[in-house]
């Protein structure tokens, strides 16, 4: 099975959902893929195996589509690099693909975190405020609930004309 390698280097291309898209499209593709982010040097490493064709495809996609899955700007900000003949270590497919399981799950466990911390900070806004008002105007529900006995049971309203005639 022959294997490339090509890299992909430029602005936005980490935490923009490039890594999981690249293995979704390898998966449409047929073909197999390592992605690796190399932060230091600001480049993914792809490495790729399969069918020839399919590789060349999946490379010519990468580099001619925005394929990341969060919204970006407007313009492109990085490049595909040429593809070329790899030579490294044995890529474990399997262990890559489970590996990748657990990097995504991670990731959405960070990003549901984060939104549980925003909405007890929501909450704790909202009980803040509702503190204050029954401090102002006295507990809401004890209100409410004794507005019916404030109302005397006879008490019908009248027009202003009625209150005029009265005078």
């Amino acid at each position: 099975m022959p294997q490339k390698v090509f890299f992909i280097e430029g602005e936005d291309i980490f935490d923009a959902g490039f890594r999981i898209s690249l293995y979704a499209k390898a998966k449409e593709n047929d073909i197999k893929i390592n992605a690796t982010n190399l932060r230091k040097e600001r480049k993914i490493r792809v490495i790729v195996a399969g069918d020839i064709q399919n590789i060349e495809e999946f490379h010519s996609l990468s580099k001619n589509e925005d394929i990341r899955s969060i919204t970006q700007p407007q313009i492109k900000m990085y490049n595909v690099r040429p593809i070329k003949n790899y030579k490294g270590p044995k890529i474990d497919w399997n262990g890559e693909e489970l590996g990748l399981i657990s990097i995504q799950i991670s990731k959405i466990l960070d990003v549901a975190s984060a939104k549980l911390n925003s909405i007890d900070t929501n909450i704790n806004s909202i009980n803040t405020k509702i503190e204050q008002v029954d401090k102002k105007f006295g507990v809401i529900g004890e209100t409410l609930s004794n507005i019916d006995r404030k109302i005397p049971e006879d008490f019908t309203p009248t027009s202003r004309e009625n209150e005029s005639e009265r005078t």
